[in-house]
């Protein structure tokens, strides 16, 4: 925990299973250096117990002293560093099995890679299984805490939350009855609804499918900014309640080249029939059919409006709505989509290992929970992470609100974490190379 929040590696995982046994290796080193100061001291002893002379032989009592340190001190690294170096393979366990989950059983050689690994840890030592389900099942039965023990009588927000994810056929009729619920209850819905439908880990190799629907989509401004430079900074970016739903910025690089950071909004429509992209329709067809989106294409076409083009870097940053878009194309575009960083996301990607993925999670989000607590193992490269924070609130859809979204990203920036920090001295200080920063802002809708 650092500023108000809580940075982990995702899933039921709190670090990088190779950064711990790092730091295993090094505390068996000590052990060592330790057992080994340990028997000069002793052969010291036994050097001095053979001489006469008093001046020697009065610093016995002192060396038995040093003797005892030192023997507890080895006893205690060497637990620490065997205790770690089997937490290192329990991490590696659950997150190789979140790897052979997310491609499935098959015959291909990455997958024989990993049940060899797989089986190899099982071996290593009797409890690393044992200890690997221990760690999923407590990480299962804590993923909705706070989500279904709330106090509060009044539902009528958490009904808008559920309109973006069940059908709108059936809103109006859900919505006497819902708000007829203690919000505890109401809340136990939604995270049966997301544990029924199963939607909300997407499988490596998810697509939307369809033809992409009709959208119209015109840029509304343009302006030159600076580079971002913080989570706070990139979130305050989305265009939240402006006139368009996606903004683009074209970095210009010092060598010439071009690269790409689009923002997208979440659901700014709960009723179905507008000419609003951004409703819950598209949250339904992207969240329980998987299905292509007006929301989604107007992403796209605002991104090769900006100049992207296929190939060509672009990162994305997404609140809600404009997170599951965020996770769907970080997994299929023609971009190279590197950095993604998601607030409130509904659904949990299963990101590349060159893909970094940063999940900004704000405690009991009902939206956030459909995402089922993502994957086990979590996803993307060794610097993704997750940013938890437990914040006040007077009613159930506080949590998903875009305000506190905003301050879990600045209490992020200023954590001394060394996720955070590698962020700053790698992603964000390679963004603060360029030499200009063109910020577009599109708008779209249906026809």
């Amino acid at each position: 925990m650092s500023g108000g929040v809580n940075i982990t590696s995702g899933g039921a995982i709190s670090v990088d299973s190779e950064a711990f046994r790092g730091i295993g290796e090094r505390l068996e080193t000590l052990s060592w250096e330790l057992v080994r100061a340990l028997d000069i001291v002793r052969r010291t002893q036994h050097v001095l117990e053979s001489v006469s002379e008093p001046s020697l032989r009065i610093r016995l009592a002192e060396l038995a002293s040093r003797e005892h340190r030192l023997e507890v001190h080895a006893g205690d690294a060497g637990k620490a560093a065997t205790g770690t170096l089997l937490m290192a393979d329990v991490f590696e366990l659950v997150e190789l099995r979140a790897q052979q989950e997310a491609l499935g059983v098959g015959e291909s050689a990455e997958e024989k890679v990993l049940q060899d690994r797989i089986d190899a840890l099982i071996a290593s030592y009797p409890d690393v299984e044992m200890r690997a389900d221990q760690l999923v099942a407590a990480w299962e039965g804590g993923r909705f805490e706070g989500l279904t023990d709330q106090s509060w009588d009044d539902a009528l927000a958490a009904v808008g939350v559920l309109g973006a994810v069940v059908s709108p056929a059936f809103y109006i009729f859900l919505t006497p009855w819902l708000t007829s619920r203690p919000v505890g209850s109401t809340m136990g819905f939604l995270r049966d609804l997301a544990l029924k439908s199963d939607r909300g880990l997407l499988p490596a190799g998810t697509r939307l499918q369809g033809d992409p629907p009709p959208v119209n989509v015109s840029m509304v401004r343009s302006e030159p900014v600076a580079p971002a430079a913080g989570l706070k900074d990139m979130m305050t970016r989305v265009p939240y309640e402006s006139t368009g739903q996606v903004a683009v910025e074209k970095y210009t690089m010092k060598d010439g080249s071009t690269r790409f950071v689009a923002y997208i909004d979440g659901t700014r429509e709960m009723k179905p029939g507008t000419k609003e992209p951004w409703d819950s329709v598209s949250d339904w067809e992207m969240y329980m059919e998987r299905r292509d989106a007006a929301s989604h294409e107007a992403t796209l076409q605002a991104i090769a409006a900006a100049g992207a083009r296929p190939g060509d870097k672009v990162d994305l940053v997404g609140y809600s709505q404009g997170a599951m878009i965020a996770s769907h194309v970080a997994m299929d575009s023609p971009y190279k989509v590197g950095t993604v960083i998601v607030a409130g996301d509904p659904v949990d990607p299963a990101l590349a290992p060159d893909q970094t993925l940063i999940r900004l999670e704000n405690g009991a989000d009902p939206v956030n929970g459909l995402a089922l607590g993502g994957a086990a193992g979590g996803t993307g490269s060794p610097d993704s992470f997750t940013i938890e924070r437990d914040g006040t609130r007077e009613s159930p859809i506080d949590p998903h609100l875009y305000g506190p979204y905003v301050e879990t990203a600045s209490q992020a920036d200023a954590s001394q974490d060394p996720r955070m920090r590698a962020l700053r001295e790698r992603y964000f200080a390679e963004l603060g190379e360029a030499v200009s920063v063109e910020q577009m802002e599109f708008s779209a809708e249906r026809p």
